[in-house]
C-alpha cells in the first residue's frame, strides 16, 4: 500500500518566507523536498521534524514535490496598500462640543495615548517576547548579521541570508555559499548558541542592487522544537 504524503503549504502566497509541513502517514517527515520555479530553477530543501522554510522569489506557479505527491503554489507580488477610508467631515454647531470634550479628554490626547501604547507594545515584542533577535546592517562594503539569543539555550543552529544579485560578494572561509536567480544564498552553522550569547556573522558586498532580504534563523530547543526567527 502506497503511504499517503500530506504536503502542507498555501495555495497562494507572497513573495517571501513560507514555512512547508511534509506528513507520511500521519507522521512528519524526513528527507528532502523538492521546489521547481516558473523558471524551471530547481531547488532542495532538507525536512527537520516535517518542516522547512523556503523564500519564494519569483513570481508564479511553483511545484513543491516529496517522493511522488506534489502540490502547486501561485506566488504572487506583495498585494497594494488598501486606499484610505475618508470619514466624512462634521459641522459643529457653536458652543455644541462632543462626547470626548465633554469628558475632558481631547481627541489628540487619545491619539497619543494610542501610539504610547504601540510603542510599548513593540518594545514589549522586541525586548521580552521575541526570543531570538536578528539585526543586518550594510557600511557600503560590508554585511554585519548580529544574532542576539535572550531565551534559551539553542544548538544546530543555521543562519541563512541572501546577499543581493548584480553584486561582489566575498563569502567568508567559516560559510556555505550557493548561488540562486536572485542573488548569493549564504549560511553559517553553529553548534550551540547560548542563552544571553550574541553571535555576530559577516561578508564583504560591494555593487549590484541594494534589495535586501531578510536574515533566517533555525534552530532546536532542549526539547527538540524547531525555533525560527528572521531580521
Amino acid at each position: 500500500m502506497e503511504p499517503v504524503i500530506d504536503i502542507r503549504v498555501p495555495s497562494i502566497v507572497e513573495k517571501g518566507f513560507v514555512s512547508i509541513l511534509v506528513y507520511v502517514d500521519g507522521e512528519p517527515a524526513e528527507g528532502n523536498i523538492e521546489l521547481g520555479s516558473p523558471g524551471g530553477n530547481r531547488y532542495a530543501r532538507a525536512l527537520r521534524n516535517g518542516k522547512t522554510n523556503f523564500y519564494f522569489d519569483e513570481s508564479g506557479d511553483w511545484i513543491v514535490s516529496f517522493g511522488k505527491a506534489s502540490k502547486k503554489v501561485v506566488v504572487k507580488e506583495d498585494a497594494e496598500a488598501a486606499a484610505p477610508v475618508e470619514e466624512p467631515l462634521v459641522k459643529e454647531e457653536p458652543g455644541k462640543q462632543t462626547g470626548l470634550f465633554l469628558a475632558g479628554v481631547a481627541p489628540t490626547q487619545i491619539g497619543l495615548a494610542l501610539l504610547l501604547l504601540a510603542a510599548l507594545a513593540y518594545l514589549f515584542y522586541e525586548y521580552w517576547w521575541k526570543r531570538v533577535a536578528i539585526t543586518k546592517k550594510y557600511d557600503g562594503k560590508r554585511v554585519v548579521i548580529t544574532v542576539e539569543n535572550r531565551k534559551e539555550d539553542l544548538h544546530d543552529v543555521e543562519l541563512l541570508d541572501l546577499a543581493p544579485e548584480g553584486g561582489e560578494v566575498k563569502v567568508p572561509e567559516n560559510a556555505e555559499a550557493s548561488e540562486t536567480i536572485t542573488g548569493t544564498a549564504i549560511k553559517w552553522r553553529k553548534k550551540k548558541l547560548h542563552k544571553g550569547e550574541k553571535w555576530m556573522v559577516s561578508y564583504g558586498l560591494r555593487g549590484g542592487e541594494k534589495n535586501f532580504k531578510p536574515v533566517e534563523l533555525k534552530a532546536l530547543n532542549a526539547n527538540e522544537i524547531e525555533v525560527n526567527a528572521f531580521s
